[in-house]
């Protein structure tokens, strides 16, 4: 059974070693990394975003508070992360990239939710599901919002970069297809279940062309150079946000809106490492990929020795 969740991980490995062999052999070009990148945006991401929003399942509003703590975290870490980066000292493209990194983690099936199933089984899988569907929208309106920002060195107002989002097929795609998603589901018009066998081919060949094209840009030498960088978001995502996420959780769990077990998965939903979602961000709208790279490598790898911690301190919660 947990076969299925190993695979996730091999996945995201392959495609990235790949890319990056490919282009160091010289067979695919580093440019070819946006048209891929927009490709799957405009084409594949809409039909999974529509299928999965069609079957969603809310059993209580209590449910939605666990989104809501997603939510706020992330919007605290972009604060807390724009103080680190003037502490670095970025220009608009480093700190675009830094703040993508700061905002979006690894929540999802292949890293988030695969240890809430391995800890608390199908239940907590579930829970975690439910937590993690504020990133979708949070990275096509927000995400895209900032990346397009600082892409532009803060040139334009506000109101411009607000008008280019709505003005932008791939902000506008993504989200209409959450939209109908949702229209579907409250129309209580039952699912074919030819979509769900659609969206198990979509979802892992949507992450497979993500990370090779983000691996056609890696450079992994780059790590040394952005090494401050890479210790400052580990702080940020394995010290600060923990702490955040669970004292929003004890508290509550103590109005008695949440239960303990939901209170364990904002835990470990807060501690995770850089999504790729960031990598996406800087590869797209032509931000410092190198550093966005060496963050989400660097807290990527070291995430095997904090999940042994994650799991001992989830052991002494009973």
């Amino acid at each position: 059974m947990y076969s299925k969740f190993i695979f996730p991980f091999l996945l995201i490995w392959v495609a990235l070693i790949g890319g990056y062999i490919v282009k160091r052999k010289g067979y695919l070009a580093e440019k070819l990394s946006n048209p891929i990148i927009k490709t799957v945006i405009l084409f594949g991401q809409p039909i999974i975003i529509c299928l999965a929003f069609w079957v969603v399942r809310i059993p209580n509003i209590h449910i939605l508070t666990l989104p809501l703590v997603g939510l706020v975290l992330s919007i605290l870490l972009y604060l807390v992360g724009k103080i680190f980066s003037d502490f670095h000292n970025h220009n608009f493209k480093d700190k675009g990239a830094y703040l993508s990194c700061c905002m979006f983690s690894n929540i999802g099936l292949s890293l988030g939710g695969f240890i809430c199933f391995l800890l608390f089984g199908e239940q907590g899988l579930g829970l975690a599901i439910f937590y993690s569907i504020y990133s979708s929208p949070l990275f096509y309106t927000v995400g895209f919002y900032i990346a397009r920002f600082y892409a532009k060195s803060g040139e334009r107002s506000w109101i411009k970069n607000l008008k280019s989002f709505f003005n932008d097929p791939l902000s506008i795609v993504p989200n209409v297809a959450l939209i109908v998603g949702l229209i579907l589901n409250f129309s209580n018009i039952a699912r074919p279940q030819f979509f769900t066998l659609l969206n198990n081919i979509l979802i892992p060949l949507t992450t497979f062309l993500y990370m090779f094209s983000i691996g056609l840009t890696i450079k992994f030498a780059k790590i040394k150079k952005y090494f401050n960088e890479c210790l400052s978001i580990s702080f940020l995502k394995f010290i600060i946000n923990p702490i955040i996420g669970l004292s929003l959780a004890y508290l509550f769990v103590r109005m008695n809106i949440l239960d303990t077990l939901s209170l364990k998965v904002i835990f470990i939903e807060s501690a995770m490492p850089v999504a790729i979602s960031s990598l996406i961000l800087s590869s797209l709208f032509k931000l410092n990929k190198d550093l966005t790279n060496s963050c989400w490598v660097f807290t990527t790898f070291i995430t095997a020795p904090w999940i042994s911690l994650i799991y001992w301190i989830m052991k002494a919660f009973g």
